[in-house]
């Protein structure tokens, strides 16, 4: 699932994920939900080229 997909396409009206250049890491941690069970989170910052413009986006 992707959060917050909409806040990309706020800035990027034209976007899709096959625009993403290469990945610059990744982080994985396990953080309590809203009922205190383990989620693991995966957050992956990519780096795209739009306009230009270098941009870091992360999911």
């Amino acid at each position: 699932m992707i959060l917050n997909e909409e806040l990309i396409r706020a800035f990027i009206k034209d976007f899709f994920f096959n625009q993403l250049g290469y990945m610059k890491g990744i982080s994985i941690s396990v953080e309590p939900n809203a009922h205190y069970e383990p989620q693991t989170v995966v957050e992956i910052p990519f780096i795209i080229k739009h306009d230009e413009q270098i941009l870091e986006i992360d999911i």
